[in-house]
């Protein structure tokens, strides 16, 4: 999505009628190239959330969410925001959870009127309002260095699976619109933020310690050099992670896209994009995330005191 001059751009992206409403919002600009390798215009962005908003509402209603904003379709002024700015309509609601101002939406009016407000990508906290402080889920992103086959993260996240199933926590995968993936488990909200950043950060270092020349728990590039880092840090309030379904502003539109764990070493995580998906999804005899948060599961008390007293130590 990086600017480019008007005879470079696609003549495959044919505009949308002037003002065309999407969800009933009105999508101005429609014609607005807003990635150059796939043709995609604004009122097209608008159009793939409105396919999949049935599948996606439910990871976003209520959920504070995080938004990068392509207003102009050009890459290099893409931004990221998290607060509500004036002049967006009563459907995207602000507020603020301590010291954090907030948006979100409730509907699918909210979520398109959120793409004709310039938002390309939807990351969401790990809560939903009103438990604001209780996260619903754990997100793990693992994150391969450059260079590393995708075959590793699969063997990753399959590895992430097993340690999640030995302690009795059923998890599910997504790509992320990038090299990696999202090991992702549904919880009941009752623990508080600092005890689940914890147990994931302990997570994260016995990874580390089990296969240090495969893992690392360490944010800094140099510790990354061939291995994936397992990335625990959006596990805390306020931090995001990508929702299901929704589109990155990287050249090919790519999306976050939920997968069956059957299917994750038969899958190329390029083969999800704005493009496909729609018609994927109407291929689709199962959701592999359909009981997502019909799960009343916790992570149990022992594993939580045991991160609490592991992090202590360590302080």
């Amino acid at each position: 999505m990086k600017s480019t001059s008007s005879s470079s751009r696609p003549r495959t992206a044919r505009p949308g009628p002037a003002g065309e409403a999407v969800a009933g919002v009105r999508i101005t600009h429609p014609d607005r190239v807003l990635d150059r390798e796939s043709g995609l215009t604004k009122v097209g962005l608008a159009r793939y959330y409105g396919a999949v908003a049935g599948r996606m509402l439910p990871y976003v209603i209520r959920r504070p969410l995080a938004l990068v904003r392509c207003p102009e379709g050009d890459q290099a002024e893409c931004f990221f925001q998290k607060q509500r700015t004036p002049g967006m309509p009563p459907s995207i609601h602000g507020s603020k959870i301590a010291e954090h101002g907030i948006l979100h939406v409730e509907d699918e009016g909210g979520l398109i009127a959120l793409i004709q407000f310039g938002a390309v990508e939807l990351h969401g906290w790990g809560s939903r309002l009103p438990e604001s402080g209780v996260p619903d889920w754990i997100v793990m992103d693992l994150d391969p260095d450059e260079g590393l086959p995708f075959a590793r993260v699969v063997d990753a996240a399959w590895t992430m699976h097993d340690a999640f199933a030995r302690i009795g926590l059923r998890s599910f995968v997504k790509t992320t619109g990038g090299k990696g993936l999202h090991v992702v488990v549904p919880i009941v909200p009752e623990a508080p933020f600092d005890a689940i950043k914890e147990f994931t950060f302990g997570v994260a270092g016995e990874f580390a310690r089990s296969d240090p020349a495969r893992y690392t728990a360490t944010l800094s590039k140099s510790a990354r050099r061939g291995k994936i880092f397992i990335d625990y840090l959006r596990n805390g309030q306020g931090a995001t992670a990508i929702v299901p379904y929704a589109v990155r502003a990287r050249p090919g539109a790519p999306v976050a896209f939920p997968v069956a764990w059957r299917d994750l070493g038969k899958m190329d995580p390029r083969d999800f994009s704005v493009a496909t998906v729609p018609k994927l999804l109407s291929k689709r005899r199962t959701d592999p995330w359909a009981d997502f948060f019909d799960l009343a599961q916790r992570v149990p008390p022992a594993y939580l005191q045991m991160a609490h007293a592991r992090r202590r130590k360590s302080a």
